[in-house]
């Protein structure tokens, strides 16, 4: 059985491992992509369900890879977007249609309960 798959896009490599342990231990298939440019890479391997992106990336915004998201695949297969910033405007999360924001910094614990809400895991895919 495939467990919820998530995608973490993040450069600060502390921030992302952290989160990518919180997602794995409560059963989340989690790959996390550094830049851009790997995140693009993982989404063509997998679409995940669920979507975690910085907008501040080394190779560019984070937009950028949920617009190319969006315009390669069916709606019907577009994950759920979280975005993480320190700054963001209501207008940006708006026109990018995005309805789920953490602000940086934040604690760990939050970010999984937000996840659990966009993405029930199944009792097949609980930690041992």
């Amino acid at each position: 059985m495939q467990c919820r798959s998530v995608l973490v896009v993040e450069d600060d490599l502390v921030l992302a491992g952290i989160v990518e342990d919180g997602l794995i231990q409560m059963g989340y298939e989690t790959r996390v992509a550094n830049n851009l440019s790997t995140g693009l890479d993982l989404v063509e391997e997998r679409l995940p369900e669920l979507l975690i992106l910085d907008l501040s990336l080394p190779d560019g915004r984070g937009w950028t890879l949920l617009h190319d998201i969006r315009a390669r695949y069916p709606e019907s297969d577009h994950p759920q977007v979280l975005v993480m910033s320190a700054e963001i405007s209501r207008s940006d999360l708006k026109a990018n249609r995005i309805g789920h924001y953490i602000a940086k910094p934040f604690a760990v614990t939050s970010l999984c309960e937000m996840v659990a809400e966009l993405l029930p895991i199944s009792i097949d895919c609980q930690p041992v």
